[in-house]
C-alpha cells in the first residue's frame, strides 16, 4: 500500500473505485535500475515506488525468513505489514555492518560515503508506511535521492519512529538530494551489496538508477502529484 499512499487511493475498495470513478488521468515519471544480476550479468527493472540498497536488503531478507514460521512469523501475518517491517528492521539492525560504496550524482564527481542505507525514491513511503521521501512528487522529472549515513545501532534504533513520521531528514548523517541519475558500486568490489526495488530483492550494486518522466498514464484522486 506504499505506493498507494502517494497516489491518495484510499484503503477501502468501495473507496478505491470511487476514486478510480472521479479521479483525473495524469502521467507521472518511473525510476528505471540497471544492476548486476545474480550471476554476474547486467539486468534492468523499472520502478513506480522506491529503489534502494544497504539495509534495505537485510530487512526484506529478514522478512522473507520470519514469514516461514516461527512466533515473529505469526505475529507479523496478525498484524500485517507495518509490524513485519518494523520487526525486520530491529532484526536486521543488530546484525548489520554497514557498507562503503562509491556514488556519482547526475555528472558530479564521484565522492565515497559510508551508509546504513541509500534510497532512490519516486513515491514518499515505502517499508509499510516509512515516510522516506516526504517532499517526493510523482511528475517532477526528479528523483530523490535520502542517504542514512554511518549510523550506529542504538541510534537506528532511537531514531526510527522519525521515518514513519518523516522526520529523519533534518537529522546529522541523514542528507536529501534531487537527481536525474545515480550511480553506486562498493569499493570492495567482492562485496555483496543487495538492490531492492518496489519490496523485492532484485540483484546487487553495482547500480545505476535513472528518472524517465511522464512515463506512465495513471488514474487518481489527488489533484498534485
Amino acid at each position: 500500500g506504499d505506493f498507494r499512499r502517494t497516489l491518495g487511493v484510499p484503503l477501502r475498495v468501495r473507496d478505491a473505485a470511487r476514486s478510480l470513478r472521479e479521479g483525473r488521468t495524469r502521467r507521472i515519471d518511473v525510476g528505471r535500475v540497471e544492476f548486476t544480476g545474480r550471476g554476474g550479468e547486467r539486468a534492468t527493472r523499472y520502478f513506480l515506488n522506491v529503489s534502494s540498497f544497504g539495509m534495505g536488503g537485510a530487512v526484506l531478507e529478514r522478512m522473507k525468513a520470519n514469514s516461514t514460521g516461527g512466533l515473529t512469523g505469526t505475529l507479523s501475518r496478525a498484524f500485517g505489514g507495518k509490524l513485519s517491517y518494523a520487526v525486520a528492521t530491529l532484526q536486521a539492525t543488530l546484525s548489520y555492518t554497514n557498507p562503503t560504496v562509491l556514488l556519482r550524482v547526475d555528472d558530479e564527481p564521484e565522492f565515497r560515503p559510508t551508509i546504513t542505507a541509500l534510497c532512490v525514491s519516486n513515491g514518499r513511503y515505502f517499508g509499510g508506511g516509512m515516510k522516506i521521501a516526504p517532499g517526493a512528487k510523482l511528475a517532477d522529472g526528479l528523483l530523490d535521492i535520502v542517504t542514512v549515513g554511518d549510523l550506529s545501532r542504538l541510534t537506528i534504533v532511537a531514531n526510527s519512529f522519525r521515518l514513519y513520521l518523516g522526520k529523519h531528514l533534518g537529522m546529522q548523517h541523514v542528507t536529501h538530494a534531487h537527481a536525474r541519475r545515480l550511480s553506486a558500486r562498493p569499493v570492495d568490489e567482492s562485496q555483496v551489496i543487495p538492490v531492492e526495488t518496489d519490496g523485492e530483492i532484485v540483484g546487487q550494486l553495482p547500480a545505476t538508477f535513472e528518472i524517465l518522466p511522464a512515463a506512465l498514464r495513471v488514474r487518481s484522486p489527488v489533484p498534485r502529484l
